[in-house]
Parts: C-alpha cells; sequence; structure tokens
C-alpha cells in the first residue's frame, strides 16, 4: 500500500518577529499549546531550527493576528530577512551593537512597544548611536501609514531646533525594511538616563544645581521654537559618564504650534511629572516648567513624588530658600500661577550652586 503523502509543508518563520508578538502578549510557551495552537517541544523545535509546519504556522498568524508575510523569513513580497540580534533588525547605515544588551520593551503614550539599544555603522569603526525601536508588528499594515506623525514628530522636532548641546541629535529616522518596524536614531551618549540613574538613589546634591540648569536649558531651546514638550521626565534625561551637558531626548509626544497634525494620545494618564492640563492640551511652556520642578524634587530625594506630598517632597529635598519658593510656584495646579517661562526660572536660581 503506498503511503500517503502529507498534505503539510515546512515553513521558514522569522522566529525574531513571533518572540516579539508572544512576548507583546504575554504568552508563556505552555500557553502557546493551551491556545491549541502547538506543543511546547514543537515551539523549542521551531526557536531552534526556525521552520515550523505550515498547518502550525498558519495557527499562529491566527493567534497573532497579523498577516503572514509578518513571520515568514522568505517573504513573498521581497528579498529572505536575516535574523536580527535581540530580534532588532538592522538599516542600511546602522546595526545593533551585539555586545550591549537593550532596554526590555517599554510602552509610548500612543499604545507602541519600544525598545533603546545601541548601534554600530556598517561602515565606520566605533561610530555608535541610541537606536530607538517601535515595534509596528501587532499594527494592521494598512494603518501603519497613519502613524507616520507620531513616529516621525522626534525627527521634526531635532529638525527644527537644530544643534544644541541639551537636546538629543537626530542622526536617522527611517521604518524598518520590512514594513514591521520603525527606528528613531540619535548619536550615542555614554551615560545612562535620569531615571536609571536615581533608581540607585538621589542625584548628589553637588551636582544637582548644575543638572537642573542644563535641563532649563534644553527646554528654553524648544520653547523658542515654539515646542512644548509636554512629556519630560527622568527617562528621557541622559546624563553622559563625565555629568556635563546633561541631554533632552525623546520627542515624540511633542506639541508644534503651527498646524501641525497632533500626536496626543485620546486619553493623557496623570503622572507624577505631567502637569495637570495635558488633558485638554491647553499647554504653554509652563507645562514643562511644571514637570522641571517635579524631576528636581525626584533627583533630590530619591523618591517619585505626586500632588498629594508636595510638601513634604520640598521639606525632604533639602534645598536653597529660593529654590524652594520658585519651586512651590513651578507646581501650582494652575499654570497662570507658574512661572511663564525658564527664563524666569533660571533667575530664580542663578544663584544656586
Amino acid at each position: 500500500m503506498a503511503r500517503q503523502r502529507s498534505k503539510f509543508t515546512q515553513v521558514n518563520v522569522d522566529i525574531d518577529a513571533i518572540e516579539r508578538l508572544r512576548n507583546k502578549a504575554g504568552y508563556s510557551i505552555t500557553d502557546i499549546e493551551d491556545k491549541g495552537v502547538m506543543h511546547p517541544d514543537t515551539y523549542r523545535s521551531m526557536q531552534k531550527f526556525h521552520n515550523v509546519r505550515s498547518d502550525k504556522f498558519d495557527l499562529l498568524v491566527a493567534l497573532f493576528g497579523v498577516e503572514r508575510n509578518d513571520l515568514l523569513m522568505d517573504r513573498v513580497d521581497g528579498a529572505p530577512r536575516k535574523q536580527a540580534p535581540y530580534g532588532l533588525p538592522s538599516t542600511e547605515e546602522w546595526a545593533v551593537d551585539e555586545s550591549f544588551p537593550p532596554s526590555g520593551w517599554k510602552t509610548s503614550l500612543n499604545g507602541l512597544q519600544y525598545r533603546i539599544c545601541r548601534m554600530q555603522h556598517v561602515a565606520i569603526a566605533d561610530h555608535f548611536a541610541r537606536g530607538k525601536f517601535y515595534d509596528l508588528l501587532s499594527v494592521r499594515r494598512d494603518l501603519r501609514v497613519e502613524l507616520h506623525n507620531h513616529l516621525q514628530r522626534h525627527a521634526v522636532v531635532a529638525k527644527n531646533v537644530g544643534s544644541c548641546v541639551h537636546l538629543g541629535q537626530l542622526l536617522s529616522c527611517v521604518p524598518a525594511a520590512a514594513g514591521d518596524g520603525w527606528w528613531v536614531i540619535d548619536r550615542w551618549i555614554d551615560g545612562r538616563s535620569l531615571h536609571d540613574l536615581i533608581s540607585e538613589g538621589s542625584v548628589p546634591s553637588e551636582k544637582l544645581p548644575q543638572l537642573m540648569k542644563d535641563i532649563l536649558e534644553g527646554l528654553s531651546v524648544l520653547h523658542s521654537h515654539s515646542i512644548i514638550l509636554r512629556e519630560l521626565n527622568p527617562e528621557c534625561v541622559l546624563l553622559p559618564t563625565e555629568w556635563q551637558p546633561a541631554v533632552i531626548t525623546d520627542f515624540e509626544m511633542a506639541k508644534l504650534h503651527g498646524g501641525a497634525p497632533t500626536v496626543r494620545p485620546k486619553y493623557w494618564p496623570s503622572g507624577p511629572f505631567r502637569a495637570p492640563e495635558l488633558e485638554s492640551d491647553q499647554v504653554t511652556p509652563a507645562t514643562d516648567v511644571f514637570s522641571w520642578a517635579a524631576i528636581l524634587l525626584y533627583a533630590a530625594t530619591g523618591v517619585k513624588p505626586d500632588d498629594s506630598n508636595w510638601r513634604r517632597a520640598i521639606a525632604n529635598a533639602d534645598l536653597p530658600s529660593a529654590v524652594v519658593e520658585i519651586v512651590q510656584k513651578c507646581l501650582s495646579s494652575a499654570p497662570s500661577r507658574r512661572p511663564e517661562d525658564c527664563a524666569a526660572v533660571r533667575k530664580a536660581i542663578s544663584k544656586w550652586t
């Protein structure tokens, strides 16, 4: 009796893309089995050999709600993909530096997930960049174009303000080759974010004045170009290993006055560094001044403040009286009661050293 030929074939899969989707959904390998897709041993074999039977592949596509092409190594519409380090694809000019582990996945206000990594120029030795990769795999292909205003906003802000030592310097802003991600690439800064530094304790008192003045300088340049950052927080302040100059980056949620398309989310959640007027979108330079003061208290105490413990945070910060006075004004719930711009704040703390 002739043996019946299997109707299934082996499919070469993009395991990096599958892992990105699985991690975003929070599925364990056992969860994949519980959902009737494949046995854990089959999944591990797929991870190792980068292929799987076509019927199992179709179940994965259905589970994640994507198109077949998003998970194929041998794409129907072009050249095959290459496996990427850490699941992050390269661009024509930049490749992920495999010797420098990237951050974990984070979620932006517009719901997109991203990772931060160090990148190496493909042609120039020892030339590094800060890459921010937005994962678009879970976004329908026909909707990805609608996100371009969000994804390009950082580049538009960087172009408008030009070169400034206190602001991130843009090197590239491009979609990933397969269309399932987007890269924002800035100059590399040897150091870490203010958030990472404070997670180990408060900022040394002798470093605090210059740090906060550097942040004010960056904000002042943005405001002079009619740009309100809106989302100033310790994660978007980068500190070089030698501490100076502090650099503000991550402009994706900035507001551009003058008719630019909005990038604000439908709902702007409250947070310890967000001014209360953000939900109404009636933002001014005083909006960023509020965030600046909240960051100052966080840096001085190592504790995230909120509107229920401003007084306690200010008391614990051990700041000069002139600084305490301006911080209290900056944290007023009414924007009209705050300093109107960075120049007023800078004048008030001019003698703080």
